[in-house]
């Protein structure tokens, strides 16, 4: 009966001594240049797993295909009520850099511009080790997706991008 006691005694008291350690830790500042500190990011391991798992978004693809190959013409995407992210991967390759670029319908001011990126993506376009994929912004006004052909073949290319879901 002691035993049952103490327990019913030192099971509050270990709380309480938590919860006061939990509430007394100082509130973490932001750092005044997180702008910096995101670029010196690097993505551990848990991280990169997370980011390359699929998210269920229950959005339909906002593309008219599924898959595209390198020198498509020129897709018109038409305007929705909120912004629209795609995601393309380069599936097959044969020492390809395919130029994508999507233009934006209406002006944009400074800080969005015009969207141009490279499957596999270039050294410059971005740190982590998934250079097969890019995420394109389809703004809400619409706009034209461009997948051009490779510099290497000059009619032909043999590369594919598909859109991922």
């Amino acid at each position: 009966m002691k035993i049952v006691i103490v327990v019913l005694i030192v099971i509050p008291l270990v709380f309480a001594v938590g919860a006061c350690a939990a509430f007394r830790k100082p509130k973490q500042e932001a750092p005044s240049d997180s702008e910096g500190d995101a670029k010196s990011h690097r993505p551990n391991s848990f991280e990169k797993f997370l980011a390359g798992l699929p998210l269920p978004t229950g959005e339909p693809n906002p593309l008219r295909k599924d898959l595209y190959h390198a020198g498509d013409g020129d897709e018109v995407i038409g305007k929705a009520e909120k912004i629209r992210r795609v995601k393309l991967r380069i599936s097959r390759q044969d020492g390809c850099s395919i130029p994508i670029e999507y233009t934006d319908n209406a002006p944009h001011d400074k800080s969005m511009s015009d969207q141009k990126t490279h499957l596999p993506r270039l050294a410059d376009e971005g740190q982590d080790d998934h250079k097969e994929e890019t995420t394109l912004i389809l703004m809400k006004t619409g706009g034209t997706l461009h997948i051009r052909a490779c510099a290497r073949h000059k009619s032909g290319c043999p590369a594919k991008i598909e859109v991922v879901k």
